[in-house]
């Protein structure tokens, strides 16, 4: 019995982590890889990203020493508990310029997906996450 508490309580807590609604949670996803998708190009890749609720998107490279901060500008979905199967699009803004990031849970893993604009059309980039937890 006290075993079973133990688990419990483990769950519990460590739950409260990754289960959290996309668009009020504050949280940090760790990336290691990242794939070109219309080259199917994979390279590693470090990287972290910040939501911040429904306000904003930081996207930090190079350990910190390159980072941009997005506004949210409108939310396509729902995702209420990130550790279970799902997806949302954050459509956001920086310097007038938009990009979508699509965050997505699937069978294959947990990956966000930013596409935006380019010389040749539309650029998509997909990063593979290592980790999400709460800020």
């Amino acid at each position: 019995m006290r075993c079973l508490a133990i688990i419990f309580l483990f769950q519990l807590c460590c739950g409260t982590v990754v289960s959290q609604d996309m668009a009020s949670a504050n949280l940090v996803w760790e990336s290691d890889q990242t794939t070109d998708l219309q080259t199917n190009e994979i390279k590693p890749y470090l990287a972290t990203f910040k939501t911040n609720g429904s306000q904003s998107l930081d996207w930090i490279q190079k350990g910190g020493k390159l980072s941009a901060n997005y506004k949210v500008v409108s939310i396509d979905g729902i995702w209420a508990n990130v550790s279970n199967l799902g997806t949302i699009t954050f459509l956001v803004e920086r310097n007038g310029k938009n990009l979508r990031a699509r965050f997505e849970r699937n069978l294959s893993g947990l990956f966000i997906t930013l596409i935006y604009p380019n010389s040749g059309g539309e650029a998509r980039l997909q990063f593979r996450i290592k980790s999400v937890s709460a800020l």
